[in-house]
């Protein structure tokens, strides 16, 4: 498997997961003054940006196995 790879499209998928918290916070802005609805960005966007992290890896990993696993079945079938 490609490290180098999976590695960066984990971290595009965090760079998108992070963008993806900012607007949701953006958009569910309260008009409550509680301290918890302070400033929610931060908390938004670090858990889009793990969440695009695992699933980022996670897809590549997926996409070489199933690469790697179509080429030993052609392998086979020859």
């Amino acid at each position: 498997m490609k490290i180098k790879l999976i590695i960066f499209s984990a971290f595009v998928t965090a760079l998108v997961g992070a963008m993806l918290g900012v607007a949701t916070s953006e958009i569910a802005k309260t008009r409550f003054q509680s301290a918890i609805y302070q400033e929610p960005q931060p908390k938004y966007a670090v858990v889009g940006g793990i969440t695009g992290l695992l699933v980022g890896a996670a897809q590549e990993s997926i996409r070489q196995l199933k690469k790697k696993q179509d080429e030993e079945d052609q392998q086979a079938n020859l």
